[in-house]
């Protein structure tokens, strides 16, 4: 059993519809465990028509071949009210009696108090004795005081995410090294301040990039003493990616402009597209940066945006809240140390690759100062590259899906009585 909170719209004629980027993960899920499972058992809100309808170009179909089925709880618009007097209710006896034939329950975290499926579904399994791997992407713990510091949140809204849904979330964190087979936490300070100690819970990322990806040791070798002299005087930024407004994108086009108040040589190029592109350009004219910071078209991953990136010497990142960006690998894996405002998941990846120097969120002054103080420091900046290149090899995809397989056969298989479920369904 696979529990997720996207919607997913079930067709009467059989056939079901995720978002697309969403499909090829249980596609991809359901081939990596290959014959050990009969079928993948998707529980989830349902899409209604008229959504479906609206966003049908975003998702992908699956049919029965596909090895996958769905079971929904309750409608995507269902109200609290309808959902534990009426949705849930008539989903109990369905929900149980796959539960009995199911070998594995993979879920999360249930962000939402007024419909807590997955909270609901990890105690079910856990009344039931069924091995259940609990997964979180996500630091949540700083999101209410970084809303509200941003304007983004009244003062009433921040109160009830402070005081009402984060002791909510907080507690399911508590629980589930208790109550789960195998906890994977996306950051090592959520397995250092929730763990326990145990050994079925551990820190993970969730990467893409692979070891053909990852720069060579003599490309290393050249990348370094490329960095570590004057070669390139003009100390040259990148970020690659969506422009979306958590990602701060403002705040990286005030910093270059106080760098260069300060005598620093440094250009920008934003690799990307996005709601803001408009308004960003609008601020680099407005600070008189339209000869430093350059916007590029999105590109795909691959020997394109490489060459790109050939001549960059860092990237930046200046997320607004909690983001846990995969370009960070990407830009590791090509030998590019990052400078970043000191959130969460930029914290931990700073502790283990050694790789990215921070700066106080969410304050430009404070990345402008980073900025200046890397582009000063040639031989830092050189050595950040070789350890970036090193941590990325050490965590490609392969290596991940290798990880994650092992501590499920370790934690949800081996340690159980595979005779007792030969008839359930795998889903790690």
């Amino acid at each position: 059993m696979l529990a997720v909170q996207t919607p997913a719209y079930e067709d009467p004629t059989g056939w079901i519809a995720l978002e697309s980027a969403f499909a090829r993960h249980v596609v991809a899920l359901r081939e990596e465990v290959g014959n050990e499972i009969e079928r993948i058992v998707l529980v989830c809100p349902r899409m209604s028509k008229q959504v479906y309808g609206a966003q049908r170009h975003h998702m992908t179909v699956l049919r029965d071949s596909d090895g996958v089925e769905i079971l929904c709880p309750y409608d995507e618009d269902d109200s609290s009210l309808a959902f534990w007097t009426r949705s849930f209710l008539a989903s109990l006896p369905p929900l149980w009696k796959q539960m009995k034939r199911a070998r594995v329950l993979h879920s999360g975290m249930a962000f939402n108090i007024r419909r807590p499926l997955l909270a609901l579904l990890n105690v079910m399994a856990w009344l039931q004795d069924l091995p259940t791997l609990f997964v979180l992407d996500i630091d949540f713990r700083e999101d209410a005081r970084r809303y509200r510091r941003l304007g983004q949140w009244s003062i009433w809204k921040y109160a009830l995410n402070a005081f009402v849904l984060e002791p909510f979330r907080r507690l399911q964190l508590h629980l589930a090294p208790l109550m789960s087979d195998l906890v994977l936490f996306k950051g090592s300070s959520l397995v250092a301040d929730y763990g326990r100690g145990l050994p079925h819970v551990h820190a993970f990322y969730d990467t893409v990039h692979s070891a053909n990806d990852v720069l060579s040791e003599a490309a290393v070798q050249r990348r370094q003493g490329w960095l570590a002299t004057s070669e390139s005087p003009t100390f040259i930024l990148c970020y690659f990616g969506r422009f979306t407004w958590k990602k701060g994108l403002d705040r990286i086009v005030e910093a270059i402009s106080i760098a260069r108040q300060s005598d620093c040589d440094i250009q920008l190029l934003l690799i990307g597209g996005g709601d803001l592109e408009e308004a960003l350009r609008t601020q680099i004219e407005s600070l008189g940066l339209t000869d430093c910071v350059k916007v590029h078209p999105q590109v795909e991953y691959g020997r394109r945006l490489f060459e790109l990136l050939e001549a960059v010497h860092a990237c930046v990142a200046a997320p607004l809240v909690e983001d846990t960006p995969r370009a960070a690998f990407d830009a590791f894996a090509r030998g590019l140390p990052i400078v970043s405002f000191d959130t969460a998941y930029f914290r931990d990846l700073q502790q283990e690759s050694g790789a990215v120097a921070l700066a106080s969120w969410p304050d430009s002054e404070s990345l402008a100062a980073a900025i200046v103080a890397l582009a000063a420091d040639r031989g830092l900046l050189a050595g950040m590259a070789k350890n970036a290149v090193r941590f990325a090899a050490t965590n490609t995809q392969d290596t991940w899906l290798q990880r994650r397989n092992e501590w499920s056969r370790r934690y949800l298989l081996d340690g159980r009585d595979v005779d007792d479920h030969e008839a359930r369904v795998d889903c790690n």
